[in-house]
C-alpha cells in the first residue's frame, strides 16, 4: 500500500489538500453555526464522551471507566480502540492539540482512503476519463470528510474498510495484515465482526481446500488477533463485571430509562426513527425538540388518544432537559407505551413488514446532504453554500441510485454483502437506525456504479467496422 501512495504521490497530495479544504469548512460552519468558540480543529458528537473519558480516567487515575450523565459508572462501555492514540498523547499534549489531531488523521486515512477505492475503479473500468471522473467525484465529495470531522469511529471505519477492500484485491494479501484490520474494525464496530467470516470464506476460495495446511495457517493467522483481544478485553471485562462483554457492552453502557427503551420499541413499530434531535423524525416531538410533526399529524384513535401522546411527550421531554424523574414514574409511563404499543401492533397488523420497509426508505432516501451545517438561519450562510449542499446532494444519489441498481446486476461481494448486511441488521433484525448507519455501504455504491458505468460504456460503443 505504501509503494502505491508513493507511486501516486502527487494525485494523493492533491486529495489530501482539498480534503483538509472541505474537513476546515465544514468545522468552521458547524461552530460558527453553534456559536461555539474553540481552539481545536474538531467537532464532537453526543457519543465523544464515551470514548475518551474511559482513557483519560485510565491516564490519570489508572483504571478504564467512565460516569454515566445519572453518575454510575461504566466499567466496560466502549473498546478502548477509537481512545488509544488520546492515551498515547495524554502525557505529552494538551486535550485541544490530542483530539485536532485525530482530525488530521483521520482526514489523513480518508485521502488514502479515496486512492485505494480510485484505484478499485480502475480495475473495474478502462477508460481514462471515467476513471478520473470517478476520482473528481470521490475528491470533492465531503460524505465521508464529515465525519472525519467527528470525534466518532466513522470515518475511521470506513476508511479501514476501503483499505480491506483493496488488500482483498490485492494477489497474496497476508493473512495476519487481514486480522489486524478486521481487529480495527470489529474494535470500532462490533457488528461488523461478521466480515471476519466473509474473509474466512474468501481464502477457503482461493486456495480450493478446507483440509490444507496452507489454508489452515492463514485462518489461524486471520482470527487470532480477535481471539487474542477478546481473551484479554473479555476476560477483563468478566472479572470486573461477573458478564460476558467481548466488544462493547449492551446500550454502549448508556442508562436509559424503562420509559425510554419502551418509547424505541413503539417507534420500532411504527417504522420511525429514534433520532430525536433530527427535527424530520417523529420522535423529535416526543423529545421536545424542533419538529415538523405536530400532535394533529400523529396517529390517534379510540385507544391512542392525544392526551396519552402528550403525557408520553411530557415524560420525554423532562428527561431531554435532563430533569430527575422519579422511578416509580417513569416505570408508570413504561408501561403506557407499552400498552400503546401493543395496541398500534394488534391494529396495524403488517407492521413489521410495513415498518422495516419505512426504515429502509429513512435509512437511504434522504437529502443526501442532511449532515452538513449549512441552513439560511446560520450566521455564516451565503448564497454558494445552498449550490455547495445541492451538489453534494447530487453525488450522494448518483451513487446511491446506480449502486442499488448494481445490487441486482453485479455479482461481487464488495458490491452485494454491505448495503444488504446493514439493511437487515438495522432495519429488520434490531429495527433501530440512524443515518449514519448507513455510512459504510458507501465504497460499495461507489464501486456498484462504476461497474454499471462501465458496462453502459462498452454497451454504448458502436462495434469496430471490419477492415
Amino acid at each position: 500500500m505504501i509503494q502505491f501512495i508513493q507511486r501516486h504521490i502527487k494525485i494523493f497530495l492533491v486529495i489530501l489538500i482539498v480534503k483538509s479544504i472541505l474537513a476546515g469548512m465544514i468545522i468552521h460552519l458547524s461552530l460558527c453555526a453553534q456559536g461555539i468558540d474553540q481552539d481545536g480543529f474538531y467537532l464532537t458528537a453526543g457519543d465523544t464522551r464515551s470514548y475518551f473519558e474511559p482513557l483519560e480516567h485510565l491516564a490519570t487515575q489508572g483504571k478504564y471507566f467512565y460516569l454515566n450523565l445519572d453518575g454510575e459508572k461504566v466499567i466496560a462501555g466502549r473498546t478502548p480502540f477509537y481512545g488509544l492514540l488520546y492515551f498515547i498523547g495524554h502525557s505529552f499534549l494538551n486535550k485541544e492539540s490530542i483530539l485536532s489531531l485525530y482530525v488530521l488523521l483521520q482526514v489523513l486515512l480518508e485521502a488514502i482512503s479515496v486512492l485505494l477505492l480510485w484505484d478499485l475503479i480502475r480495475q473495474i473500468v478502462q477508460r481514462k476519463w471515467i476513471q478520473w471522473f470517478g476520482l473528481l467525484l470521490l475528491t470533492v465529495s465531503t460524505y465521508h470528510t464529515f465525519w472525519s470531522c467527528k470525534l466518532i469511529p466513522e470515518s475511521l471505519a470506513l476508511s479501514c474498510l476501503i483499505i480491506l477492500f483493496w488488500l482483498l484485491s490485492r494477489a497474496r494479501p497476508r493473512a495476519i495484515a487481514l486480522g489486524i484490520l478486521l481487529l480495527i474494525l470489529t474494535g470500532l464496530k462490533p457488528y461488523l465482526g461478521i466480515l471476519a467470516v466473509v474473509v474466512s470464506v474468501l481464502i477457503i476460495k482461493r486456495e480450493k481446500s478446507l483440509s490444507s495446511r496452507k489454508t489452515w495457517r492463514s485462518l489461524i493467522a486471520l482470527w487470532a488477533p480477535l481471539f487474542l483481544f477478546v481473551m484479554v478485553w473479555g476476560g477483563r471485562n468478566y472479572a470486573i463485571t461477573g458478564k460476558v462483554i467481548p466488544f462493547t457492552e449492551a446500550l454502549s453502557g448508556y442508562s436509559f430509562t424503562e420509559a425510554e427503551l419502551a418509547f424505541r420499541k413503539f417507534m420500532a413499530a411504527k417504522g420511525e426513527s429514534q433520532e430525536y434531535w433530527d427535527k424530520k423524525a417523529e420522535s423529535s416531538f416526543y423529545y421536545g425538540r424542533e419538529s415538523v410533526y405536530t400532535l394533529d399529524e400523529l396517529y390517534t384513535d379510540s385507544y391512542i388518544t392525544s392526551d396519552t401522546l402528550l403525557t408520553i411527550r411530557q415524560h420525554l421531554s423532562q428527561i431531554a432537559r435532563g430533569e430527575a424523574v422519579e422511578e416509580e414514574r417513569d416505570r408508570k409511563i413504561a408501561g403506557i407505551i407499552e400498552r400503546t404499543t401493543s395496541h398500534y401492533k394488534e391494529t396495524h397488523p403488517s407492521h413489521l413488514l410495513t415498518g422495516s420497509l419505512d426504515r429502509v426508505k429513512d435509512l437511504i432516501f434522504h437529502s443526501g446532504s442532511y449532515y452538513l451545517p449549512i441552513a439560511k438561519d446560520s450566521p455564516c450562510y451565503s448564497e454558494w453554500q445552498w449550490i455547495f449542499k445541492l451538489m453534494q446532494s447530487l453525488f450522494y444519489y448518483l451513487f446511491t441510485c446506480f449502486g442499488l441498481l448494481s445490487l441486482f446486476l453485479i455479482k461481487d461481494w464488495r458490491v452485494q454483502f454491505m448495503p444488504w448486511y446493514l439493511i437487515a441488521l438495522f432495519c429488520i433484525v434490531l429495527q433501530f437506525i440512524e443515518l449514519r448507519f448507513f455510512l459504510l455501504a458507501y465504497p460499495s455504491l461507489v464501486l456498484g456504479s462504476f461497474y454499471l458505468t462501465g458496462r453502459l460504456h462498452r454497451s454504448l460503443k458502436p462495434p469496430s467496422s471490419p477492415i
